[in-house]
Parts: C-alpha cells; sequence; structure tokens
C-alpha cells in the first residue's frame, strides 16, 4: 500500500483552491445572489431571470442563444450550488495544473455547452419536449472536468472508494447517465452529464494531439521523444511519487542520507519546476 504523503489526501490526490476555481466559484455565487433576488421578486409582470438566462427550448426558439452557457451559472437552490462546487473542487487542481487557467476554463466552457446542446437536441427528438422546460445548472463543465482528470490520470487510486482506479469510476459515472437516460425517474438532466463525460474525454484528446505536435515529436517516437511527452502531461505524478518520499526522508534523517538516485531526483524536479509552464 502507498504511504500518503503530506501533499496527498483521503482522495489520493491534491486538492487546492486555484485560480481558475476561484473565478468560477466567485461567478456563480455573484449568479446565485442576483438569481435569488429575481426570484423573491416573481410578481413582476416580466420575462423572469429564469427563463430569460435558463436554457429551454422556447428560449432557444426566440433567439436567446446566450442560454447555452447562461444555464451554467444558474442553480436550482444553495445545496445545488455547494454540490456542484464540491465536485468540481475536489479535481480543480490536479487538471488546472497539468493544463494551466485558460485550458482549465476552456475545459469547463466546453462541457457546459455540449451538455446544453446534447440535452436541448434530446429534447427536441421528443417530438419538440416540454419547450417551457428549463434546464439550470454547471452539471456538464464538472462532468466535463472530471472526466478530463480520468482521462490523464486513469490508473489513479480513488481512496475513499476503497482505491477504486479513475478510469473505473468513469464507467460507472457514465453507465449510470446512460441508465437514467434511457429510463428517466428524476429530473435530473443526465443527457447533460453525458454531454459533459464526452466533452471532457474530447477536449484531453485533442489537446494531448496538440501538445505533441507543438513540440515536433513524430508518432513513431524515440526512446527519448517518448520520456519528454511523458514529463510533459505527468508533472504532478512525478512530484506525489517520486519526490515526495525524497522530501520525506530528508525531513527525518537530513540530506546526507540521500543516495545518488534520489539526488538526481531532486536535481530534475528543480529544474522542471523552474521551467515556465505554458498555460
Amino acid at each position: 500500500m502507498v504511504s500518503r504523503t503530506p501533499y496527498h489526501n483521503v482522495w489520493g490526490w491534491v486538492t487546492r483552491p486555484t485560480p481558475g476555481f476561484i473565478w468560477l466559484f466567485t461567478a456563480f455565487l455573484c449568479v446565485f445572489v442576483v438569481q435569488s433576488i429575481f426570484q423573491l421578486a416573481q410578481s413582476v409582470p416580466v420575462t423572469t431571470f429564469n427563463e430569460m438566462f435558463g436554457l429551454s427550448i422556447a428560449g432557444i426558439q426566440k433567439g436567446y442563444v446566450w442560454q447555452l452557457l447562461s444555464y451554467g451559472f444558474l442553480h436550482q437552490d444553495i445545496m445545488h450550488l455547494l454540490l456542484n462546487v464540491f465536485l468540481l473542487y475536489l479535481v480543480a487542481y490536479e487538471v488546472e495544473y497539468q493544463i494551466g487557467v485558460r485550458h482549465f476554463i476552456c475545459l469547463f466552457i466546453t462541457g457546459i455547452l455540449a451538455g446544453g446542446l446534447l440535452w436541448l437536441g434530446a429534447e427536441h427528438m421528443k417530438g419538440g419536449g416540454n419547450t417551457t422546460l428549463v434546464m439550470m445548472g454547471c452539471s456538464g463543465g464538472v462532468f466535463a472536468t472530471i472526466f478530463g482528470f480520468i482521462t490523464m490520470f486513469p490508473e489513479r487510486p480513488v481512496g475513499l472508494l476503497g482505491g477504486l482506479k479513475a478510469k473505473y469510476l468513469g464507467v460507472v459515472l457514465t453507465t449510470i447517465a446512460i441508465y437514467f437516460i434511457i429510463f428517466p425517474s428524476n429530473t435530473v438532466a443526465h443527457m447533460a452529464h453525458l454531454g459533459g463525460i464526452l466533452a471532457g474525454i474530447a477536449y484531453l484528446k485533442i489537446l494531448s494531439y496538440q501538445w505533441r505536435v507543438d513540440i515536433g515529436i513524430s508518432p513513431r517516437k524515440t526512446g527519448n521523444a517518448r520520456r519528454r511527452t511523458e514529463r510533459s502531461v505527468s508533472r504532478t505524478e512525478f512530484i506525489n511519487e517520486k519526490v515526495d518520499p525524497i522530501l520525506d526522508k530528508i525531513a527525518e534523517k537530513g540530506m546526507s542520507s540521500l543516495s545518488d538516485e534520489e539526488r538526481r531526483i531532486l536535481d530534475e524536479a528543480r529544474e522542471r519546476l523552474s521551467t515556465k509552464r505554458v498555460a
């Protein structure tokens, strides 16, 4: 069993607030305050805030195309908001550390757009569906971020799930979404979840391909090129698995206890951390 370092928590990886997460959380909170104020004034004889900015077939038919994005910043109630924020927080640090703030936000937005489009298509396929039904919530973006994490770290064990690997958690979440799409039993928009899942996987696959092209690695990699690719996409893994145990050893026995190989790893870690990361 792998011992947990000070940088790991009960989930098995690092969870900390990041600039991208803080930006999204602040946006959610501000919108929720405005949304709550409007909900207290429902007697006003104008289109309600939710009808204007939540996603619906009727709204899109009226030309409210911004709903494809704005619905992701609205929530039914405080518990709905807190659940989505908590799930996003669990994977925000690991994902944003790897791909940078800009791609982190783009990944999240892509999940919202994909979830909204898939949900609209499914409702339309029902013969027009309920045109006044309004969807709210950032679950599409949250699922995109979660599956971005799973795509990058498929072998990562999830501590609170008995060490279940991330890739198997992805299978479970996808199965649940598909099951409730086929056999709907609640008001949760599982089609939006599926859109987020597909968006998260696709975004990271495309991004990984772009990274390989940018650093000039051909499909037939040499040994050194393969190692460069591995280093470019697994810096957090390297720190957690290689560097942290050495730091623990230094804290316990001092620098003199290190072997030549351990000193080499520290030198490599210093070089990686001093290199500017492209966001």
